[in-house]
């Protein structure tokens, strides 16, 4: 990734690796200004964090409980001063249903649940472990406490995508200031 996009490469790129081999690869387009981030994402892993410290500009790790992500944002950390690097940014990506009170949180549950086919009482109930669901304060607080185990972003999935604009106007509008 690094190779192809280097740049002050001109012409194609061929890379042979264990894993991966690439001939003539001439990815377009190329930076205008540098490299590109590389936002590298996986469980935490050990292997994984040793990679990221390496090569990767961020770590983004999905669905997790602080707890979970003060566990990985420290087996990256020290991966990191293994490899003589300071820490990187660490990220979240999450599935995120926000509502303005309980009867909109409700509504937009359901929405979900019918999306992925689940039980919208239970998915209210005992949401997938690192997901937000919630009201908009509720949310916030959970934001917060990521961010105190040193979360610097989170992407938030959102389903189904026929309510999008809604969600993004609410987690923007509302949600946003809450956590900044």
């Amino acid at each position: 990734i690094r190779g192809t996009w280097a740049p002050t490469r001109q012409g194609p790129f061929s890379f042979s690796g264990k894993h991966y081999k690439l001939v003539e690869l001439d990815a377009q387009p190329k930076p205008l200004h540098g490299t590109l981030p590389l936002i590298m994402g996986s469980a935490g892993g050990p292997k994984a964090a040793a990679l990221a410290a390496r090569f990767a500009s961020e770590y983004n790790t999905p669905f997790a409980t602080p707890a979970v992500a003060a566990e990985r944002k420290q087996r990256l950390d020290a991966a990191c001063e293994a490899a003589g690097r300071a820490p990187l940014p660490f990220s979240v990506m999450t599935a995120v249903t926000i509502g303005t009170d309980e009867a909109d949180l409700r509504r937009r549950v359901a929405l979900e649940a019918s999306f992925r086919g689940m039980d919208p009482d239970q998915l209210l109930r005992e949401p997938p472990e690192g997901w937000i669901i919630a009201t908009v304060d509720e949310a916030a607080e959970q934001l917060q406490a990521l961010a105190a185990v040193g979360v610097s972003r989170v992407f938030c999935q959102h389903m189904p995508h026929g309510e999008l604009p809604e969600f993004i106007e609410l987690l923007g509008g509302e949600l946003s200031p809450l956590v900044r």
